[in-house]
């Protein structure tokens, strides 16, 4: 892998974000914030690991205890909690 900042047009032409797969070859894309810049080797063996294992669900907040409000019907991750047909009587 070599330096962050060292991706050539073509290889950055590869990827298949909006950014570069909705433009014309002649045309330079710099209307979005995309960084076009290597993974960090780091990250990506992360990101390695992660698939190896079949890890890819929502990440849990280890050693952390999260309840929701009195009253809230709310989830962690903004989800909703829907009622049961018990609790729904």
């Amino acid at each position: 892998m070599g330096a962050p900042f060292d991706l050539t047009l073509e290889e950055m032409r590869e990827h298949r974000s909006a950014k570069w797969s909705r433009v014309a070859p002649d045309v330079l894309p710099a209307w979005t914030a995309e960084m076009d810049v290597r993974t960090a080797p780091t990250i990506a063996a992360a990101l390695r690991t992660a698939v190896d294992r079949s890890d890819l669900g929502y990440a849990g907040a280890r050693g952390r205890s999260w309840r929701p409000s009195p009253g809230s019907r709310g989830t962690p991750g903004g989800g909703t909690r829907w009622p049961t047909a018990a609790a729904s009587g």
